[in-house]
């Protein structure tokens, strides 16, 4: 079922979610990518996160950068747990 969505370009429509104004389409955006990183932490292709490099391609991992400054603390929080979690944090 999630390759399904994930060949339907989930993804896509998440990372446009995130640019959204309204906190709560953010924060479910986020919810939705925190549980589908998970999953393609499961099923790493050549040692990495498949899912994650795709957000890496398609620019959402720019918009979650932008993510860290928000300011809804439950959104900021969410935020950095995805990166923390699932990306290679720069501490700058």
């Amino acid at each position: 079922m999630l390759e399904q969505l994930l060949n339907q370009g989930i993804l896509d429509l998440l990372c446009i979610c995130l640019k959204n104004k309204e906190s709560k389409y953010i924060g479910v955006s986020l919810e939705a990518l925190s549980n589908i990183l998970a999953y393609g932490k499961t099923y790493p292709i050549n040692g990495e996160n498949p899912i994650a490099v795709k957000l890496e391609k398609n620019g959402t991992l720019d918009h979650l950068e932008n993510l860290q400054k928000h300011h809804i603390e439950v959104i900021y929080e969410k935020t950095i747990k995805i990166l923390e979690t699932y990306f290679v944090v720069d501490d700058e």
